[in-house]
C-alpha cells in the first residue's frame, strides 16, 4: 500500500541542523564511554556532508532522523546514515514502502484546526488491504509537542479492495499555547512496513 500527498521545497537550515545533531550525538556517546565502531568501519560517516547531500531534495525525511537519533547506538546511526544515501531513488530497504510527505500548506495559529487530504492506493492485484492508521505526536525543533490526541485520521480503519484507492483526511487541532515553529511526526499502519508517511505543519504566532 502506498500513499500520495503534497511535497515540500528543500530547506538548507534543516539539513544543517540535522548534520549538527548527528555529529553532537556521536561525540556525546563517545565521551560517555559508549562503544563506538572504528571510523574506518563507518565509511558513510567519514563525510557527513556527502551523506546528507541527497536529503537536500528530501528534507521531510529528516523529521524521522531527528526523532530517532536519541534511541540508537553509534553503529545504528551509521545504519541510519546509509539509509539516507539510498533515498534519492526512493528504494527502501527490505519491504519498506517509500516515505512521503503530508503537509498543511498554510501556517496555523494556536486554537485553529487544519487538514491534509491524501490518497491510499492498494498496489496488490489480488488481496484487500485492511489497516488501522496511527499518528505520532508532532514534535517541533524546540522539543514542544502537539499530542497525537489532537490528531484524527479518517477513515479509520481503512479497507481498500485490490488495485483500488481510498481518499483520506488528517485533521489536526493546534492546542492553545503552542509555540510558533515547524512540527513533524508520522502517519503509519500497525505494521510500519506497509505505510509510513511524514506529517508536517507550521504554527504561527
Amino acid at each position: 500500500m502506498t500513499a500520495r500527498g503534497n511535497s515540500a521545497k528543500p530547506q538548507s537550515d534543516l539539513i544543517r541542523k540535522a548534520h549538527s545533531v548527528l555529529q553532537d550525538e556521536l561525540e556525546s556517546r563517545t565521551s560517555l564511554g559508549t562503544e563506538v565502531l572504528p571510523i574506518d568501519s563507518l565509511p558513510v560517516l567519514q563525510n557527513l556532508e556527502t551523506t546528507v547531500e541527497p536529503l537536500r531534495q528530501q528534507p521531510e525525511t529528516l523529521v524521522d532522523a531527528l526523532l530517532d537519533v536519541p534511541k540508537h547506538r553509534p553503529e545504528s546511526l551509521a545504519h541510519m546514515a546509509s539509509r539516507f544515501s539510498k533515498l534519492e531513488g526512493l528504494q527502501p530497504e527490505d519491504n519498506f514502502q517509500p516515505i512521503v510527505l503530508l503537509k498543511i500548506s498554510l501556517p496555523l495559529s494556536p486554537g485553529q484546526t487544519g487538514h491534509i487530504d491524501f490518497t491510499l492506493i492498494n498496489d496488490d492485484p489480488t488481496e484487500t488491504a485492511e489497516h488501522t492508521l496511527y499518528t505520532t505526536n508532532l514534535v517541533g525543533m524546540s522539543g514542544h509537542r502537539i499530542p497525537e490526541t489532537y490528531i484524527a485520521v479518517l477513515p479509520n480503519p481503512v479497507r481498500i479492495p485490490p488495485g483500488e484507492s481510498v481518499d483520506g483526511r488528517i485533521q489536526i487541532q493546534v492546542p492553545t499555547g503552542t509555540p510558533p515553529g515547524s512540527y513533524g511526526g508520522l502517519l503509519q499502519t500497525e505494521d510500519i512496513t506497509r505505510l509510513q508517511a511524514v506529517i508536517r505543519l507550521s504554527v504561527c504566532s
